[in-house]
């Protein structure tokens, strides 16, 4: 990666920290509430891309789902698809277990 590369993508990274999206697309304040999902209607998923600098300032997705039985799946990964595919794979273990 070149320096101004480099530099480009630093300067976007913070602006990524608040950066919360809904199920639908939709900016939203925030994931949680004092540390409580704010995701609370069924089928209802909501994330937001983090950088953490305990992973040395890579770009993550929190992802919460509240699936149709009330109950709520969190996952922390590298895209957006990983997290679905862990969702779905949460779903069907669950949905074997019926």
């Amino acid at each position: 990666m070149m320096k101004k590369e480099k530099k480009i993508i630093e300067q976007q990274l913070p602006r990524l920290e608040n950066l919360h999206i809904n199920e639908t697309g939709g900016q939203v304040e925030s994931i949680t509430d004092n540390g409580i999902s704010t995701t609370t209607e069924l089928g209802q998923e909501q994330y937001v891309q983090c950088v953490l600098g305990a992973f040395r300032g890579k770009i993550y997705y929190q992802y919460d789902y509240r699936d149709m039985d009330n109950e709520l799946f969190s996952t922390l990964a590298e895209t957006l698809e990983e997290c679905r595919k862990r969702r779905n794979e949460w779903l069907n273990k669950k949905n074997q277990k019926l």
